[in-house]
């Protein structure tokens, strides 16, 4: 697989994505940052690092172009039919078809990049290392309606999927599904696989923060408990900024506009996909500033009874 610098795949996207007449004209135009949000979620630095992460994928992937690449991110941003991105690229609709699919398999199957092993990073001994939450996708509706696949965030068939992730540094740790939406409320669907995972893989008295979709009486979750005090008002915190991750999976049409197709199992794959292009950028760039990592009080109980002078420290178990 050839290396591509930045400016190469700067001028490999600008053939695709502006206009011919208007290249002609200007021939020392480029793509700006703004430009590569708004077509690829990605920067070309990013997307320089993406490529290079498949080369030990090279033999699998007949396209040795980052042309391929470029398309299938695109194709991810912006989710057009496939007609509207025949016409937008100029290639044709089969090969753009097999382009894209053998490219997402590629980053799909790469299941490694995401693992239970990353919620360690800066560790700093709490119980509480990982943060879970459920995202919901639209699907077309079935005939007849099966109200199993009903999400009660759409009102609309759906796919659900759980995605974990490090509380320190923002790094997936475990992404799940999909799951008829209906039929498997969170905590379902976290007991199905996750805690069998969490239990064999897990440290003695491990919990994972969530919220209250995953009330399990505290065996696997710290979930909310209604009081107004500050260790929740941290934890409260530490899930709000969780939505920053599903706000990364929205940035791509695929995933937050309803999917076209009817097979849930091609939606996984896109799905995989863009999670591990989120976890490699986050591992690349980070989630958070260095200022705004967790300190131990954002993710676990330290004392039952908060200790006055006299009093000896009771700690949770």
């Amino acid at each position: 697989m050839r290396l591509y610098s930045s400016a190469v795949i700067n001028k490999v996207a600008t053939k695709y994505f502006v206009n011919q007449k208007y290249r002609k004209k200007n021939k020392h135009v480029r793509l700006s940052y703004r430009d590569y949000s708004d077509l690829f979620a990605c920067e070309p630095h990013e997307i320089k690092y993406i490529w290079r992460k498949l080369d030990a994928y090279a033999e699998e992937n007949p396209f040795k172009r980052v042309d391929g690449l470029l398309l299938t991110l695109f194709y991810y941003k912006k989710y057009p039919t496939w007609d509207d991105f025949a016409k937008r690229t100029g290639r044709d609709q089969n090969t753009l078809r097999k382009m894209t699919d053998m490219v997402t398999t590629i980053i799909a199957s790469n299941v490694d990049w995401i693992k239970l092993s990353n919620r360690f990073y800066a560790d700093n001994g709490s119980i509480c290392k990982q943060c879970i939450d459920g995202i919901d996708a639209e699907t077309k509706e079935v005939r007849p309606m099966d109200p199993k696949l009903m999400s009660h965030k759409f009102k609309h068939a759906g796919l659900r999927y759980l995605v974990a992730t490090n509380i320190q540094t923002g790094d997936l740790t475990y992404v799940d599904g999909p799951y008829a939406a209906g039929e498997w409320p969170d905590l379902r669907a976290a007991r199905n696989r996750f805690c069998y995972d969490m239990t064999a893989e897990g440290l003695e008295g491990e919990r994972t923060l969530a919220d209250g979709g995953f009330n399990d009486g505290y065996e696997f979750f710290e979930t909310p408990t209604g009081h107004n005090d500050e260790d929740q008002r941290m934890k409260s915190l530490v899930r709000a900024r969780h939505e920053q991750i599903n706000s990364r999976f929205k940035d791509y049409a695929i995933i937050c506009q309803r999917f076209r197709a009817r097979d849930p199992f091609k939606h996984a794959e896109y799905f995989y996909a863009v999670a591990n292009i989120i976890q490699l950028k986050i591992h690349r760039n980070g989630l958070y500033a260095e200022s705004e990592k967790a300190t131990k009080m954002w993710q676990v109980d330290y004392y039952d009874v908060y200790p006055e002078e006299g009093m000896e420290e009771v700690v949770s178990p």
